[in-house]
C-alpha cells in the first residue's frame, strides 16, 4: 500500500494525534457549540475575522481523509477534502493520479445541519449505541473523526470523516460550523454575494474538469431548470461562447434573464452614460429615485444611504468610481429592486413579543395540521 492513496485498515492500531503548525494558535472563537468547540455568533474583530480567514484558507488548501461508514464495509483510500468558500461547498475527491481529473463529490453547506467530533458525540451527548459497536471504528482516535449531519428529511445522512490528526479534524470542524451558521443567517450576506455564490456553484457542477469550463451546451439546461428562463437557441448563441470562463458564465446568465424593458420604461431617467460601464445609475439619481419612487426617508440623509449601498455592494464588489460616490450599472440597479434588501417588509417586524396578556383578538395564530402524526382530529 502506498501512503499517499491508501488509508488506515482495519489492522490500524489507534492514531496517534500530533500538532500541526498549521492549524494550532489560530482560531480565537468565543461561546461553545453543539460540537464540542468554541464557536462565535457575535461580531468579529479585526484580529478573529483575520484569525477566521486564515481558518478558511487552510480548508480551501485541504486536508486527506478517510471516508468511512458504521458497520459496514468502506474504502480506505485517502481522498482530498477542500473547501470552496464562494460557493458554499465541500468537496471529497480522490488523490488517484489520472491522466483526467477526477469529479469531486461535494456537500452544500445549506445542507448541514450538525458537524461534531465523534469524541463529542461519545463522552459529551453520549450517543454511542451503534459507534461502540463498529470495532474497527474503535480502532481509531475519536478526536480525529468529524461527524457531518446534512439532509432536508427527518433522518439525516451522514459523512464521517477520519483526519489524519486531532488539530485537521478541530479545524474542519469550528469552520464548518461557522460556515453554517453563517449560511444560515439570512441577513449575513448581502443579495449581489448570494448571486454570485449561485452561478459560482452551478458553475461548478456544469464545469468540466478537464479545462474548467463550461460548454455552450450545457447551459439552456441550466437556464430553463435553473433560473426557470425559457430560452431559444438562437438567443442563447448571442450571449455565450463554446467553452466559457466564470466571468463569461456568469455575463451570460445575467444577460438572459435582464429584461431591458423593465429599466427602460419606468427607471430610464435615472440612467446617465459611462465611459467603461455604459449606463449607469449614480448615486445622485439613487437618492432621486429613494425620494420621487420609493417615497424613502433615507433619501433625505445622504450618510445613511451611503452606508447603506456600502453595506449593500460587499467589498468584494467593482465600485464605479470610489466609496463616497458608488455607481450602480443597470444590470446591478435591476439586481437590487427585487432584493431582499429592497423589500417591503419591515424587519423591525421580525422581533417577537412573548407577551401573551392581550385580547387574543391581537394575535396572528399560525396553526398546523397534526392529523397525519396522531391520526385523529380532535
Amino acid at each position: 500500500m502506498q501512503h499517499n492513496s491508501v488509508g488506515p485498515s482495519s489492522s490500524t492500531r489507534k492514531t496517534t494525534v500530533t500538532n500541526s503548525p498549521h492549524t494550532a494558535g489560530s482560531i480565537h472563537l468565543h461561546h461553545r457549540s453543539s460540537n464540542g468547540f468554541n464557536t462565535s455568533r457575535t461580531p468579529l474583530n479585526r484580529h478573529m475575522e483575520m484569525d477566521l480567514g486564515k481558518m478558511f484558507s487552510a480548508m480551501e488548501k485541504g486536508h486527506k481523509v478517510c471516508k468511512i461508514a458504521v458497520l459496514k464495509k468502506w474504502d480506505p483510500a485517502y481522498k482530498q477534502l477542500t473547501l470552496d468558500r464562494y460557493s458554499r461547498q465541500i468537496f471529497l475527491t480522490k488523490l488517484e493520479q489520472s491522466a483526467v481529473r477526477n469529479k469531486p463529490t461535494i456537500l452544500d453547506i445549506r445542507q448541514i445541519r450538525e458537524v461534531q467530533t465523534l469524541y463529542y458525540k461519545l463522552n459529551t451527548i453520549k450517543v454511542d449505541d451503534k459507534w461502540k459497536k463498529d470495532r474497527e471504528i474503535a480502532n481509531f482516535e475519536s478526536k480525529s473523526i468529524l461527524v457531518i449531519s446534512y439532509g432536508m428529511a427527518f433522518a439525516l445522512s451522514n459523512w464521517i470523516l477520519l483526519f489524519e490528526t486531532e488539530d485537521a479534524c478541530k479545524l474542519w470542524s469550528n469552520g464548518l460550523h461557522n460556515l453554517m451558521m453563517d449560511t444560515r443567517d439570512r441577513d449575513s450576506s448581502p443579495h449581489p454575494l448570494r448571486i454570485e455564490r449561485f452561478l459560482h456553484k452551478h458553475f461548478l457542477s456544469l464545469m468540466s474538469p478537464a479545462n474548467d469550463a463550461v460548454a455552450r451546451k450545457h447551459m439552456k439546461p441550466f437556464v430553463q431548470t435553473s433560473l426557470q428562463f425559457k430560452v431559444q437557441s438562437d438567443q442563447l448563441q448571442q450571449v455565450t461562447e463554446d467553452q466559457m470562463d466564470f466571468d463569461q458564465f456568469s455575463y451570460a446568465s445575467r444577460q438572459l434573464i435582464h429584461v431591458p424593458e423593465l429599466f427602460s420604461s419606468r427607471f430610464g431617467d435615472l440612467a446617465e452614460k459611462h465611459d467603461r460601464k455604459g449606463l449607469v445609475v449614480t448615486f445622485q439619481n439613487f437618492l432621486r429615485f429613494l425620494d420621487g419612487k420609493q417615497f424613502d426617508d433615507m433619501a433625505s440623509n445622504r450618510t445613511r444611504a451611503l452606508e447603506f449601498l456600502n453595506r449593500y455592494f460587499h467589498e468584494d464588489q467593482a465600485y464605479l468610481g470610489d466609496r463616497n460616490e458608488p455607481s450602480m450599472t443597470v444590470l446591478e440597479f435591476c439586481d437590487f429592486l427585487f432584493s431582499r434588501e429592497n423589500s417591503l417588509w419591515d424587519p423591525t417586524n421580525e422581533k417577537v413579543t412573548h407577551d401573551m396578556s392581550r385580547p387574543l383578538s391581537h394575535y396572528w395564530i399560525a396553526s398546523s395540521h397534526n392529523t397525519q402524526v396522531s391520526k385523529k382530529i380532535h
